[in-house]
């Protein structure tokens, strides 16, 4: 059992599944209670105040063992192998053609796909039956590069990468960053504070691994 909100704590119940949280403070809580092979339970917005007992009661529904199933393939429709499909607990692979099976539990989860040399999607669920999930592929590449003042490297500078994803890569002491990225368009831009670079930004097309270089002004 789990309260959340105006506080964090954390209680299991006993053999008879009985549960209790003393000294509460005053506030909203949400409830939630988590049971292995079993869906959750939730009730949002008690309102606990000094001095006030609370019965919550909870009765939780088994969670029914459902299959996901799909294919991999990459941006161009072409079937991955060996890749490894994992709901968290268990995991498969796939065949020459693609294709994975796994099980899965009644109500929300995400799976997650793993290859060297890919970014993968990682789909989420909530289903009561089973149901199919592809993921498409995307080949990584690595974007790296210098920041430096005419000789001087320039430690600390933030390379920012804005796509697919938003994620920064940092210049070390030779003001060398190294970044891997999944393929496509990228806006990019160095910053540190009280520092002018340039370029001031610039837009890479990733198809392969690419160097790109900042001056500080």
């Amino acid at each position: 059992v789990k309260t959340l909100k105006t506080a964090t704590l954390t209680t299991t119940t006993d053999n008879v599944g009985f549960y209790t949280i003393t000294d509460l403070p005053t506030g909203i809580y949400h409830v939630q209670v988590d049971l292995n092979g079993y869906l959750y339970g939730l009730v949002s917005n008690i309102v606990m105040a000094d001095g006030r007992t609370r019965l919550q009661d909870f009765s939780l529904a088994p969670a029914r063992k459902l299959t996901a199933t799909g294919l991999v393939k990459d941006q161009y429709g072409k079937a991955l192998a060996n890749v490894m499909v994992s709901n968290g607990k268990e995991r498969t692979t796939t065949s020459v053609t693609g294709y994975y099976s796994l099980p899965i539990e009644t109500g929300a989860g995400r799976l997650t796909a793993v290859k060297n040399g890919y970014y993968f999607n990682s789909p989420s669920y909530n289903s009561i039956a089973s149901q199919q999930i592809n993921f498409i592929a995307l080949p990584t590449y690595i974007a790296f590069g210098y920041v430096k003042k005419g000789s001087m490297p320039i430690q600390g500078v933030a390379v920012k990468f804005n796509g697919l994803l938003n994620i920064s890569a940092y210049t070390n002491k030779n003001g060398y960053y190294q970044i891997t990225l999944p393929a496509g368009l990228w806006r990019i831009e160095a910053t540190k504070m009280g520092a002018r670079f340039s370029p001031a930004s610039a837009t890479l097309d990733l198809k392969k691994n690419s160097m790109l270089n900042f001056t500080g002004l």
